[in-house]
């Protein structure tokens, strides 16, 4: 490979790295920007805003109170997550005393005989 050729692959990839950083610092300056003009916003049209912000506050409480109530119907009582666990262990512990409790097979008490 020539020095020529090596030295433009590294020069891409800077140059891909530095678009890349650039990109970055540009989503940062203007996501600050929009925030900067939202606060200016915010405290020219204060009054306005108090309004709104009153206007929305009861849809908002309705909204979360119906978001609470539907993660509580999607937690189960602790009765029965805690029933699940005895019930599976109890269930492990007869499938194992079954399994020991097994007589031997009766060829096998024969063969011991002769």
């Amino acid at each position: 490979m020539k020095s020529k050729d090596f030295e433009k692959l590294f020069v891409v990839d800077f140059d891909l790295e530095l678009e890349e950083e650039m990109k970055k610092i540009l989503y940062l300056l203007i996501g600050v920007l929009v925030a900067l003009a939202g606060v200016w916003l915010i405290v020219i049209w204060w009054p306005e805003f108090v309004i709104i912000f009153k206007g929305l506050l009861g849809p908002m409480i309705v909204m979360a109170g119906g978001i609470v109530f539907i993660v509580g119907l999607m937690t189960p009582f602790k009765e029965e997550v805690d029933n699940f666990d005895t019930e599976c262990s109890d269930l492990d512990e007869e499938l194992k005393e079954e399994s020991t409790d097994e007589e031997p097979k009766e060829e096998s008490q024969e063969a011991k005989k002769e």
